[in-house]
């Protein structure tokens, strides 16, 4: 283990769990051992399609990837020093990963790490199963640890304003596929406004959440438990732009890892984010400063379908004399990480 840099043993672990951020492919970062250090790229213009909103996703998929980068490092008890885009003339860097000092990983690292291979994003609908309140404070909690915070949305009248929002987004959407043309010379009309129901009691003026209570969007009458109902959540960052981004992605995979360690899956809805106008409506709905970064169903995976685990691609990282790094894929892709050289 180099004293100085990350080597290339290092970088195959790195880009393994990077594989494994639940992402669209052309999403996914690539990564590269420059100088000792690693180096997170967007994906190459050829796997990407153009326009804003790619941008977007570009920068969230590379801030889960680099999420998984920085859980993955911390295994070998070579933590990594983050900067993220470094360079303003290189906009492809995302962020360089230099070692810190070393540190062992902790509890929740080790809980997060074990739970990379669990982490999967379902295509269809969840189990609106009860979410336990303590598992609804740690998601919160993981949104915060990463500098992004996370709404839930509890209760049938709340979940359908918020679902007349999200059809909205869509009828512009298949709108602009049909007159692709416009979409791309006129702001697109929106159908709101929708209001979320709210019964934040007189005193909670910040929907923010604790540790002790987390915030929620409720029409809960007498008798109703809120983790009777299905939860949507609406993951945040406190500004918005290429670098609030990445943070959201970063964000945004410590909340799936946190929900598969609680045996949890989460389906993704991106719709909302590609209309300004719905993305805004939404803010305002949840009375939010900063922006809605992504919209998470979370639930149980029904028990007849699954998808299966993702897999490295061995096109996605080179190593610095060009040569591509090989890549394992399935369950047993990511290796049982070495902590200060002891299997």
């Amino acid at each position: 283990m180099s004293p100085t840099g990350y080597t290339r043993e290092d970088l195959e672990l790195a880009v393994v769990a990077a594989a494994r951020a639940p992402v669209p492919e052309q999403s996914q970062p690539w990564l590269r051992l420059h100088g000792g250090a690693i180096d997170v790229l967007v994906s190459p213009p050829r796997a990407s399609p153009a326009g804003a909103h790619a941008g977007w996703a570009a920068r969230i998929g590379g801030g889960a990837g680099l999420f998984n980068v920085r859980l993955a490092l911390r295994q070998l008890g070579r933590p990594a020093l983050v900067r993220l885009r470094p360079y303003r003339d290189e906009p492809d860097l995302l962020a360089r990963l230099h070692p810190g000092p070393a540190q062992p990983p902790g509890p929740t690292e080790r809980e997060l790490f074990a739970a990379l291979p669990l982490c999967r994003v379902d295509a269809g609908p969840v189990v609106p199963t009860p979410v336990p309140p303590e598992v609804r404070r740690r998601l919160i909690d993981a949104a915060r640890t990463e500098h992004g915070w996370l709404e839930l949305i509890v209760g049938h009248a709340a979940v359908a304003a918020f679902t007349e929002i999200e059809a909205s987004a869509g009828r512009v959407l298949d709108r602009a596929r049909t007159d692709p043309v416009r979409w791309r010379t006129a702001a697109p009309p929106f159908d709101g406004p929708f209001h979320l129901p709210c019964d934040v009691p007189a005193g909670r003026g910040d929907r923010s959440g604790t540790a002790d209570e987390p915030a929620q969007r409720s029409d809960q009458g007498p008798g109703q438990e809120p983790d009777q109902e299905p939860v949507v959540a609406v993951l945040g960052s406190p500004a918005d732009g290429p670098g609030a981004q990445l943070r959201a992605g970063q964000a945004l995979q410590r909340v799936l890892l946190t929900a598969a360690a609680a045996g949890l899956t989460t389906c993704l809805h991106s719709q909302v984010m590609a209309v300004p106008a719905a993305r805004e409506q939404l803010r305002l709905a949840l009375g939010r400063f900063g922006r809605p970064q992504m919209v998470l169903r979370i639930g149980h995976r029904p028990a007849h379908r699954g998808t299966p685990p993702a897999v490295a691609d061995p096109n996605r990282t080179s190593r610095e004399d060009g040569s591509k790094v090989p890549a394992a894929s399935g369950p047993s892709a990511l290796p049982r990480p070495v902590v200060h050289g002891v299997e």
